[in-house]
């Protein structure tokens, strides 16, 4: 990055901080989902240094579950509870969460500098329609796994696309793996990306002419160091919860323990249920508490009516022929990122259909599963604003951004009136 973006950065991280913080201190955890469980975890490692292990989740099932699951997805909150001088171990998590989502504002500039060179207000709109999501926001604003898995998701993508547009170096792979093997650790519905970042290594090979050598070895190195990294975990579960790996069954089974487990909702293909297309929907975009607080009908409206738009975008530009130059020679790289860049997104989609097809068959699905393609589904809307041509492009992102900002702004002020404002947390 240049000077210049670091001062752009700056000033989303003022923005982003702002927003983040008035929510930790708006939401009580009682309308905070599963982030008891998330805290029992944290409050655990915290208090008995060490993992917790079957006897210990068996004494209180009904907040203990996620401690079948990887800690590492609470790694900053644990640190920032053993570094910060506070009593308050829920309120300085939810600090912690809101720090881990600062770097997803980081890899949405970056990515933008990259898929977006010498276009200024798409590389500030693409971090900022980051931050102004405000499904995405009350997430990094309490204590959970899914603000490290969106971030660290999100960095992914960004290395990928530096290895497709600059070609494999033994620098970019040994972070990538690094990165795959926090990846490996944290939630599994980051799991979805591994499909699309195979692609992403076959694309650089394509889109570099990258000999087949120097294309095993980069794929190499971060294959061993993802592996190295992330294989305890899954030898220490194999051995503690017998065979069950993951760690998922154990949860499922602890979970159960607590609550009587409810019918299942949907049935396979689960796509052709409408109830479950309008869930996805609004809990992508805007659906707090434990799901039960919604923004006005009509609010929702824009966040279909842009989709909608940048997908006349693609129509557009297809139909003048517009896309054929990716195909040529000097539009090879660009070709292969933007493939990549869509391949996160749809496989964050089958990642979340074939959760609600298992774990989540028998409750709603959750939107926030797709946030490990967040940074993927904000470029290709971005990328359709461009391609409706330069002006009109321009326009779009500017109505965009105010329409989302207004949208935030409404969604703070009503959690506000519903919650209050509490230095405590815990209510």
């Amino acid at each position: 990055m240049h000077k210049s973006h670091w001062t752009i950065f700056c000033t989303l991280a003022l923005v982003y901080f702002i927003s983040r913080i008035i929510l930790v201190f708006i939401i009580p955890i009682s309308e905070a989902p599963d982030e008891g469980a998330h805290y029992w975890v944290i409050h655990f490692i915290d208090t008995c240094f060490r993992l917790p292990e079957y006897s210990d989740l068996l004494k209180d099932p009904a907040a203990s579950y996620y401690g079948a699951l990887s800690p590492f997805g609470y790694l900053m909150h644990i640190i920032l509870n053993w570094v910060l001088p506070f009593d308050n171990v829920l309120l300085v998590s939810r600090i912690a969460s809101v720090l881990i989502g600062l770097f997803t504002v980081w890899a949405a500039l970056a990515l933008a500098i990259e898929i977006f060179p010498q276009k200024k207000i798409y590389q500030i709109a693409l971090p900022l329609i980051v931050i102004l999501h405000p499904q995405l926001a009350f997430v990094q604003s309490y204590t959970n796994n899914d603000s490290m898995a969106c971030t660290i998701a999100s960095l992914v993508i960004v290395i990928m696309v530096r290895i497709i547009k600059y070609g494999f170096s033994t620098r970019c792979s040994f972070i990538l793996g690094i990165l795959l093997g926090i990846l490996l650790l944290g939630k599994y519905s980051a799991f979805s990306l591994l499909p699309a970042l195979a692609l992403g290594f076959i694309l650089a090979l394509w889109a570099n002419s990258t000999t087949l050598t120097q294309f095993i070895k980069a794929a190499a190195i971060s294959f061993v160091t993802a592996l190295s990294l992330s294989m305890w975990w899954f030898i220490h579960n194999y051995y503690l919860f017998e065979g069950d790996i993951s760690g998922l069954g154990t949860m499922m089974k602890l979970h159960r323990m607590a609550y009587v487990e409810p019918p299942a909702l949907y049935k396979w293909p689960i796509v052709d249920n409408a109830l479950w297309r309008h869930t996805v929907f609004i809990s992508f975009w805007a659906l707090f508490g434990n799901m039960n607080r919604l923004l006005p009908a009509w609010m929702y409206k824009p966040y279909a009516l842009f989709p909608i738009i940048s997908f006349m975008g693609y129509l557009s530009a297809f139909f003048k022929h517009k896309l054929n130059k990716l195909f040529n020679k000097d539009y090879q790289h660009s070709f292969a990122i933007w493939i990549f860049i869509l391949a996160c997104a749809i496989l964050s989609f089958v990642g979340l259909v074939l959760a609600s097809a298992s774990l989540n068959a028998t409750g709603s699905p959750q939107g926030r599963y797709l946030f490990v393609g967040e940074l993927a589904f904000m470029a290709l809307l971005l990328k359709g604003f461009e391609l409706l041509g330069n002006r009109l492009g321009k326009v779009m992102v500017i109505i965009c951004i105010i329409c989302f900002a207004g949208l935030f702004s409404y969604m703070e002020f009503m959690l506000y009136n519903i919650y209050g404002f509490s230095l405590n947390p815990m209510r």
